[in-house]
C-alpha cells in the first residue's frame, strides 16, 4: 500500500515514526486496521428465510480485519507489525461491574 502524502500528514505523530521506523525494514508487512471483539453463537443449522434458531454459547474472540489480515500474514512466517487504535470496552466494564 502507497501512503500518499496527505493521508501520512493525517496521521498521529506516533503512527508516522512507527512508518518510518519500519518502512526499510526486510520481509515486512505492516497493516494499519482495526482489532475488535468478534462475538459468535454456532447453531446445528442454518436458520430459513424468516426462521429463528437456538444457538450455542456465545463466544467473544479477537478479530476486525486488520488483526485477521495480519494474523494470517504471520502464521505465513512474515515479520508483522500491526498499527491500530486501542479503546474501553464497554460491554466489558459493564458486565465487570455487575460481579
Amino acid at each position: 500500500m502507497v501512503i500518499s502524502g496527505e493521508e501520512h500528514e493525517q496521521m498521529p505523530e506516533p503512527v508516522r515514526e512507527r512508518l518510518r521506523a519500519l518502512k526499510d525494514a526486510p520481509g515486512s508487512v505492516i497493516v494499519v486496521g482495526s482489532m475488535n471483539a468478534d462475538y459468535t453463537v454456532t447453531t446445528k443449522r442454518l436458520p430459513k428465510p424468516g426462521e429463528t434458531v437456538n444457538g450455542g454459547a456465545m463466544k467473544v474472540l479477537p478479530g476486525g480485519k486488520g488483526a485477521n489480515q495480519a494474523s494470517a500474514a504471520a502464521r505465513l512466517g512474515v515479520n508483522v507489525q500491526l498499527l491500530g487504535a486501542v479503546v474501553d470496552d464497554k460491554i466489558r466494564i459493564r458486565r465487570n461491574r455487575k460481579k
